[in-house]
C-alpha cells in the first residue's frame, strides 16, 4: 500500500484529503504544520507528499527543501496545493522537478 504524507495547517483541508485518498486505498499520515511535517517526512518513508505552502513557523518550501536534502528522501515527489502563494514561491516550485503547484479555495471543501 502506497503512503502519502498530508501537511497542512487548516484542519478541514487536511481531514478533507486524507478523507479522498483513504477512499482510495492509500494509507494517509497526517501533520498540522510544517515541523511535524519535516519530522514526519524523515522519520516515516512516504511515496509522495501533499504540502500546504503557506503556513505559520515553516513553509511547505522549507519542507520540501529539509526533506529533500537528506539521504534516501530526495527522490519523494511533492504537491504543493494552496490557496494564498506569491510570484516568488511559484518560481522557486517550477524550478524543482518533482513538484506540482496546485491552486484551491475553500470552496472546494
Amino acid at each position: 500500500m502506497k503512503t502519502i504524507l498530508v501537511i497542512d495547517d487548516d484542519k478541514e483541508i487536511r481531514d478533507s484529503v486524507c478523507l479522498i485518498l483513504e477512499g482510495e486505498g492509500y494509507k494517509v499520515l497526517l501533520a498540522e504544520n510544517g515541523e511535524e511535517g519535516v519530522k514526519q517526512g524523515l522519520s516515516l518513508r512516504s511515496d509522495l507528499v501533499v504540502c500546504d505552502i503557506t503556513m505559520p513557523g515553516i513553509s511547505g518550501l522549507e519542507v520540501f527543501s529539509e526533506i529533500n536534502d537528506r539521504p534516501n528522501h530526495e527522490m519523494i515527489p511533492f504537491i504543493f496545493v494552496t490557496a494564498l502563494y506569491s510570484k516568488t514561491d511559484v518560481r522557486k516550485a517550477m524550478q524543482v522537478q518533482r513538484i506540482i503547484l496546485l491552486s484551491r479555495s475553500r470552496s472546494m471543501i
